[in-house]
Order: C-alpha cells, then structure tokens, then sequence
C-alpha cells in the first residue's frame, strides 16, 4: 500500500512539473509578439529631410498640429433667459407631452416625426 502512494505522488510530481515546465515555454514563446520593427528599422532619410517633409506635409495640409479648424463644432447660443422662463418653458412641454422622465411608466418612449 505504502509503495502505491508513492508511485502516486512521483507521477503527479512529475505530471505537475512538466505542466509548468510547458506553461514556461509556451509563456516565453508570446514575449516577443507583436515583433517591434521599430527598434530594428533604420531609415534612409536625414534629420533635416524628415523636417522638411514634415514642414511641406503641414504646408499642404496634410497634418495638422493643434485645433483643426475644420472639426464640427456645435453653434453656441446666447441664453439670457431666466431660469423662472426656463422652467414655465419645461412645464409646458411636459404637460404637452413632449418631455417625459425616466421614472414614469411607459419609459422608454420613442418620439415619431
């Protein structure tokens, strides 16, 4: 009986170190993906003609450093109502129907055009 668990415990010691011996090596082998190229590259353009590219590239417009001018920007508006205004305004809508609140029952609502 004595032998038979010892024969046990070597094979789930041996089982147990070559799972772990696998998951080392299968570990090792994903270290080096995505490869980085970029560390390996070497360029065939200058300094000064890396700027001057980058310098026509902006002068052309195509990059822009900063703010692009051309983004949609949303149109600001001048509120100078009260908030009393604001609130008679709500009210309205809400009793026409046209604003409704999470907590009511028929939530969600889908508004037809």
């Amino acid at each position: 009986m004595k032998e038979t668990i010892m024969k046990i415990a070597a094979t789930l010691t041996a089982l147990a170190l070559g799972l772990s011996t696998t998951g080392f090596a299968y570990a090792d082998s994903l270290s080096n993906y995505p490869v980085d190229t970029a560390a390996t590259a070497t360029s065939t353009l200058t300094r000064a003609q890396v700027q001057q590219e980058l310098q026509q590239a902006q002068a052309t417009g195509l990059l822009i450093i900063g703010e692009n001018p051309a983004y949609p920007m949303l149109a600001q508006h001048d509120n100078n109502k009260a908030r009393a205004e604001v609130l008679s305004e709500l009210r309205h809508a809400q009793a026409a129907g046209l604003v409704h609140s999470a907590d009511q029952a028929n939530y969600p609502v889908g508004f037809s055009a």
